[in-house]
């Protein structure tokens, strides 16, 4: 099969100007008119490069990870097959290798090319990334750029992937700038909250400080180069925060579009929303409240911000114990347990899968 490309001069970057069919959003079709992308993006890339021309397209990899999700990898890659902006090549790291995910990947290789890497064990998501970053960057020159996939997430439109990668063609010439991605938040470090945009920041060039996985971060290979693969010690849970708080501390920009994000929220419902409560219950799955908890604690005394850590341990670990406790005097105990070693993990550092994803908390 021929690989799809369009001729990038002749598009727009406005992420709400051009027609196209949304794809698994509740059967919804939104359309926009052609606009001249010559001088929409040409002045974006005065705005974010400081008047450089925009050079010579950069080639854009793939990595995805997938664990136990045969039907969604399968459907993940035919997705991408549709879209407007091939990848050159991906990577796909299969945590629970099995026979129909090798298929599925050789089946994408008719289409581009594909590198199956079988772990011997599971990884985790931070793990999976780690690894695959890690076989991009002997193929990828610092130039290029790489989007991080989830396999149960994959693009809404047949365009998406084409959308984000013009904010890598307009910030290509900028060195300061590391990642760019569908959306993305700012993080509150007193608090240790995300900070959703808000509606009316909408505008324009955006600095964030994460951009999370489901959203198609797109990483400068040199910016990897400088500060590193994911932290796999992580294993699971904020994986993502991680390496978008890492960038920023080495003086790396992370960019969204806010026509682009308006444009996201639009297609999914969500503009107009408002920044989310913080809830105070507790999550009905155990082993990712541990991990979440445990992470965020790491991070957080990591980059300097012991007090954050100790107020994160105290009402989300503890004070949401308690709560547990009042709800469900049954699991109080084993509930407890779990988060007193989440918090002491996660402040002595001890990371890696120290708690087996599925393991429920005993009555």
């Amino acid at each position: 099969m021929e690989r799809r490309r369009r001729t990038r001069r002749d598009k727009s970057l406005n992420a709400m100007t051009r027609g196209t069919v949304a794809v698994g959003f509740r059967g919804t079709a939104l359309r926009r008119t052609p606009h001249d992308r010559a001088g929409f993006v040409g002045a974006y890339a005065v705005a974010v490069s400081g008047g450089a021309d925009e050079s010579v397209e950069p080639r854009l990899f793939g990595v995805l990870v997938t664990h136990r999700r045969p039907e969604e990898l399968e459907q993940h890659l035919a997705c991408l097959c549709r879209q407007t902006r091939s990848l050159d090549h991906i990577v796909v790291v299969d945590n629970a290798p099995a026979p129909a995910n090798e298929r599925s990947v050789e089946a994408y290789r008719t289409h581009a090319p594909a590198e199956y890497v079988a772990s011997a064990q599971n990884l985790g998501p931070a793990g999976g990334i780690a690894r695959g970053l890690r076989e991009t960057l002997k193929r990828a020159a610092d130039r290029d750029w790489v989007v991080l996939l989830d396999d149960d997430n994959p693009p809404s439109t047949e365009d998406t992937l084409e959308r984000v990668f013009d904010l890598v063609c307009a910030s290509q010439d900028d060195l300061r700038v590391g990642a760019v991605g569908l959306t993305g938040s700012r993080f509150d470090w007193r608090r240790a909250r995300f900070l959703r945009l808000r509606d009316e920041e909408l505008e324009g060039v955006i600095d964030v400080d994460w951009i999370g996985g489901n959203q198609f971060p797109m990483v400068r290979v040199a910016a990897v180069r400088d500060i590193g693969v994911f932290r796999e010690e992580l294993f699971w849970g904020l994986e993502e925060l991680d390496f978008g708080l890492r960038m920023r501390s080495h003086g790396y920009r992370i960019l969204v579009s806010g026509d682009l994000v308006r444009w996201a929220r639009t297609l999914h419902g969500r503009l107009g929303m408002g920044q989310p409560r913080a809830s105070v219950t507790t999550t009905r799955i155990p082993w990712r409240q541990y991990y979440i908890l445990r992470n965020m604690i790491d991070i957080l005394r990591r980059n300097g911000h012991p007090w954050a850590a100790l107020r994160v341990a105290a009402t989300r670990g503890i004070g949401k114990s308690v709560v547990q406790a009042v709800r469900s005097p049954r699991l109080a105990l084993s509930g407890g347990r779990l988060t007193i070693r989440a918090i002491v993990d996660g402040w002595r550092g001890r990371l890696g899968r120290s708690l087996e994803p599925g393991t429920p908390v005993a009555e």
